[in-house]
């Protein structure tokens, strides 16, 4: 809980290797938490315990180019993003899924 009495999920940043090698890092966008604070990462995981078409994975620039909007920079280290909405049905579409 923040100092405003906000119920906060902080994302946690985790991190997996690609098939080739390569590290990548991600964190989860929750659409059962209102109130989220996403660490930069390479990819983000979109999940819902609802279930529906998600989980969906996808990278943090293709994120960035739908919903930026939902997406406001705070001012802390390492960079953190406020999310306080989730991404419309349209929007995940528009994102793609590199699970699919």
């Amino acid at each position: 809980m923040s100092a405003k009495g906000e119920n906060i999920f902080v994302a946690p940043w985790s991190s997996r290797y690609h098939p080739d090698g390569r590290p990548l890092s991600y964190a989860i966008w929750a659409a059962d938490e209102d109130h989220t604070l996403l660490p930069k990462t390479d990819l983000i995981a979109f999940f819902a315990q609802s279930g529906g078409e998600l989980p969906r994975l996808v990278e943090w620039e293709k994120v960035v180019e739908v919903a930026g909007d939902l997406m406001e920079a705070v001012d802390i280290y390492p960079p953190r993003y406020r999310v306080r909405a989730f991404p419309t049905k349209n929007q995940l579409t528009a994102m793609g899924n590199m699970l699919s």
